[in-house]
């Protein structure tokens, strides 16, 4: 079977690669962000995130020390995401 390639466009909104990244890829509609917990309340530019949406947040157990990801949806992403910054 025949593989046809894609392309990831990823963009530095921040211009560094430890800020806000966004990332679209070819032929899907989508719209995928990274953004570091600290730059949350500065992206009130992205009318997108007051969307329907799918997040993901990355964290450690405090008390075994273990990696995990919480995945959740929301109706409004950024509200939600807000809410759950100002409520660990």
């Amino acid at each position: 079977m025949s593989s046809l390639g894609k392309s990831i466009n990823l963009y530095l909104m921040d211009g560094s690669a430890s800020g806000r990244w966004q990332a679209m890829l070819s032929n899907w509609n989508g719209i995928a962000y990274k953004i570091p917990r600290g730059n949350l309340k500065d992206c009130g530019d992205l009318p997108e995130l007051n969307t329907p949406g799918v997040y993901f947040l990355f964290g450690k157990d405090d008390e075994t020390g273990k990696l995990f990801i919480y995945v959740g949806e929301a109706d409004d992403t950024q509200k939600r995401l807000l809410w759950i910054r100002k409520n660990p």
